[in-house]
């Protein structure tokens, strides 16, 4: 899944707190299942990768 963030976005966390939340949701109302090294297909924790542009 790839969520762009725009700079504006970044400049007022870094005025504010120096921070970026990511939250996961639905809309759907039936949940996510997120899964990591210990419980899952694939033995990988998720992972968060930001690309400066």
């Amino acid at each position: 899944m790839k969520i762009p963030i725009s700079a504006n976005v970044l400049r007022e966390a870094e005025n504010q707190s120096g921070k970026v939340r990511v939250r996961l949701a639905t809309d759907s109302g039936h949940g996510i299942a997120v899964y990591g090294r210990q419980f899952g297909r694939y033995p990988t924790d998720p992972s968060l990768v930001i690309e400066l542009k």
